[in-house]
């Protein structure tokens, strides 16, 4: 692989991005994908910033609950494949890198810092009990206080774990696979160096390189071979991260769009300016997925979706891990393989 790869993605990425010109106050996370070409162009297809996530447990498909960078600019993504007619092709014959300027939530984002302390994910574990020593290698759901009431509880797995199922089975998801069965895995992510991080790679290799292969063999899949780096690209976005308050804004970009990203409030989901009466459903949400795709029965549309045993049983597998970790956190964090008799995972995940 050309060394320089990881680079001119992130660069491609955040140049995109800062194009936007979008004004916002406070820091934010900035991520997206993009495709590289046999002849080593860059294609960006989606780029995205975000870092909040609605703390709801109720299904809605008309929002856009997980407002972490990674994830929407995954669902720009599989909007790009909807809306431009080319970014399919480009998807399916390149490679597809993900570029974000902070560790992802959850497993990779437990890292040593230059005076020996560690680097604490806000990502909990099944219970949501308060890790004074954190459990490196476990499936966790989406940041939030440990006291944090059940009803308003995240049921989104972190974005570590997501990154693990996009590279086990495909980016498009089971939504979009119908349309476009060909086979679209995550090849690699890069991220920003971070402050005073001093074994981030070793993390990134930990709990997205290693757990992506365990989710395979565990599913019965041959392994992803998932590439992590480190670059500089992004660092200055990434030490503005935690200072002051955090962006309240989502915002997307992807090819098709028009001229205009979308730009959300992240602590509803809803584009930034809808009134609560209007009900104004983002292009992101799911509900406009099936609406372009001409879906009425969704839970149909899935269900006969190819390589749908595959989705599930990655699923199944996390969720049984999640279970585990919550009952055992003293296990070691060997693999994603749950031993026979482990009940299961006792908060419902929600769809991503």
């Amino acid at each position: 692989m050309d060394p320089t790869r990881p680079t001119r993605v992130a660069e491609a990425i955040l140049q995109k991005y800062n194009s936007l010109q979008v004004k916002d106050e406070g820091w934010t996370v900035v991520a997206g994908i993009a495709a590289v070409d046999a002849g080593g162009h860059v294609h960006v297809l989606a780029a995205a910033s975000g870092c909040k996530c609605v703390g709801k447990l109720e299904k809605c498909d008309d929002v856009v609950r997980d407002g972490h960078a990674e994830v929407v600019a995954r669902r720009a993504f599989r909007r790009a494949l909807l809306d431009d007619a080319d970014a399919y092709d480009i998807a399916r014959s390149g490679e597809c890198w993900l570029f974000a300027t902070a560790p992802p939530c959850g497993d990779a984002a437990i890292y040593e810092l230059d005076d020996s302390t560690i680097a604490f994910s806000g990502a909990k574990l099944g219970d949501w009990r308060r890790e004074d020593t954190q459990v490196t290698g476990a499936v966790r759901l989406k940041p939030g206080r440990s006291d944090v009431p059940v009803d308003r509880r995240s049921g989104s797995l972190s974005c570590s774990d997501k990154i693990l199922k996009w590279s086990v089975c495909g980016l498009p998801g089971a939504l979009l696979r119908a349309r476009f069965p060909d086979d679209i895995p995550l090849k690699g992510v890069v991220v920003s160096a971070q402050p005073r991080a001093a074994t981030l790679e070793q993390a990134l290799d930990r709990a997205l390189f290693q757990r992506a292969e365990y989710l395979a063999a565990a599913c019965h899949e041959r392994p992803p071979l998932l590439r992590t780096r480190v670059t500089d690209v992004g660092a200055d976005v990434a030490a503005r991260r935690g200072v002051g308050k955090p962006s309240s804004l989502i915002v997307a970009w992807w090819r098709g769009c028009g001229p205009s990203p979308e730009i959300l409030i992240a602590a509803t989901g809803r584009p930034r300016g809808a009134t609560k009466s209007s009900k104004a459903v983002p292009r992101l949400a799911t509900a406009s997925f099936l609406e372009k795709l001409g879906v009425r029965d969704r839970a149909a549309h899935v269900a006969k979706a190819p390589r749908r045993a595959l989705d599930v049983a990655a699923r199944e597998v996390l969720r049984a891990d999640l279970a585990k970790r919550s009952t055992h956190p003293q296990l070691p964090p060997a693999c994603l393989l749950v031993p026979e008799g482990v009940d299961g995972c006792r908060v419902r995940l929600d769809d991503d």
